[in-house]
């Protein structure tokens, strides 16, 4: 399962890489179809099946759709003409940079803390039937939180 994990992990990031550093707009978009479905793989390897059909079904199939409309409007020849560089590229890179550099920090400090009770690891969590439970449980909570997600 880890070697799935990385694979997919590290095939998403050399792909959203990819979409950023391409000058070919289609070939973008198709990187980054190929970042949404590495992503949805990602989701179904951490059983969360509902997350990655709607990550494959929303983002990968509604959004690109939009995107790649989106990308035969526009006018292709003016926009490659215009300078795509600035001199603020330096400072978004070391701002990203230091950013990446924090997240990481932040995320190893997390896992360091926290564990799971006992049998937690065995309890399914994205399934259908777990987020229907959680939804019409008791906690209000949840059932807010999807209703502002619906909006």
């Amino acid at each position: 399962m880890y070697f799935f994990f990385f694979l997919f992990a590290i095939v998403g990031v050399f792909s959203a890489i990819m979409v950023i550093t391409r000058t070919n707009v289609m070939h973008a978009a198709l990187f980054l179809l190929l970042t949404f479905a590495c992503v949805g793989a990602t989701y179904v390897l951490l059983r969360a099946e509902v997350i990655a059909a709607v990550q494959v079904l929303i983002y990968a199939g509604a959004v690109m759709v939009l995107f790649i409309f989106a990308i035969l409007l526009v006018n292709i020849p003016r926009a490659v003409r215009l300078r795509q560089w600035n001199r603020q590229t330096s400072l978004a890179v070391a701002i990203a940079g230091l950013t990446g550099l924090w997240m990481i920090i932040a995320t190893t400090q997390s896992f360091q803390t926290s564990a799971l009770p006992a049998g937690a690891a065995d309890q399914p969590l994205g399934t259908p039937k777990a987020i229907g439970q959680l939804l019409f449980s008791e906690s209000s909570v949840c059932r807010v939180l999807a209703s502002v997600d619906n909006l």
